[in-house]
């Protein structure tokens, strides 16, 4: 499965646009596989897509929460 995230701007939230963070929010579906080369070169930066891998026996979460480390706010 290939989970695109795509932002209401034009850019995916800059801290989050790197492998360790796209990595850690998409481990609540599956176990992270790869980045895409777009996302990886960063040549389209509305949108980051990662490969996932998906037990569909388990449900899938309907929402993840991402939390900003040192605040009380998440996205």
């Amino acid at each position: 499965m290939c989970i695109r995230f795509i932002t209401r701007g034009f850019f995916v939230f800059y801290p989050f646009f790197n492998k360790h963070s796209l990595f850690s929010i998409v481990h609540a579906l599956g176990k992270p596989l790869f980045l895409d080369a777009v996302t990886v070169n960063l040549a389209r930066p509305s949108v980051a897509c990662v490969c996932v891998e998906v037990d569909l026996l388990h449900p899938l979460p309907s929402r993840v929460w991402i939390g900003i480390e040192n605040s009380s706010e998440g996205l």
